[in-house]
């Protein structure tokens, strides 16, 4: 990328739309992959898109998924934590987040991760972040979740 920005303008910018292009195209046929349960396929997809672009935060989530739906919680934890890196107001991505690490035991790390969407979804709302805060409120975080909104269309290109 950085070759291309010495290039002047007339030249890059097709190269940037293609680059823009080839990433999608891999995000896409991750998700028609991931959505199959051809759960293989969609990581290499995901990872085509990464090499093109390594700051896509969509497929550093949907990598996440996929490791999380093999129970490959530790790779799961490692990319729901780049995606917050790059896009950290996702509430939904720290509500993941939490999740794994319950799955795995870590309780403390999970109260933490729950906490974090909790009041993001609060910011979000222009709610008190407090009000979500203890961890009888936690068990309120679900709820959200299930909203028949599909996660993997979050905006996070």
């Amino acid at each position: 990328m950085a070759e291309t920005m010495k290039l002047p303008m007339k030249e890059w910018v097709p190269r940037l739309k293609a680059i823009t292009s080839q990433d999608m195209g891999e995000m896409k046929l991750g998700n028609a992959l991931f959505h199959q349960g051809n759960f293989l396929e969609a990581i290499d997809a995901f990872q085509a898109a990464l090499k093109v672009n390594p700051d896509l935060a969509g497929a550093h989530f949907m990598l996440g998924e996929v490791y999380h739906k093999q129970k490959l919680f530790s790779e799961a934890i490692d990319h729901y934590q780049q995606t917050l890196r790059l896009k950290p107001e996702q509430p939904w991505v720290s509500f993941k987040l939490g999740a794994t690490y319950r799955a795995l035991g870590a309780n403390a790390e999970a109260a933490e991760a729950f906490r974090a969407a909790s009041n993001l979804r609060s910011q979000r709302e222009g709610e008190s972040p407090g009000r979500r805060d203890s961890p009888q409120g936690l068990g309120a975080v679900p709820d959200w979740t299930t909203d028949g909104g599909d996660p993997t269309l979050i905006e996070l290109e």
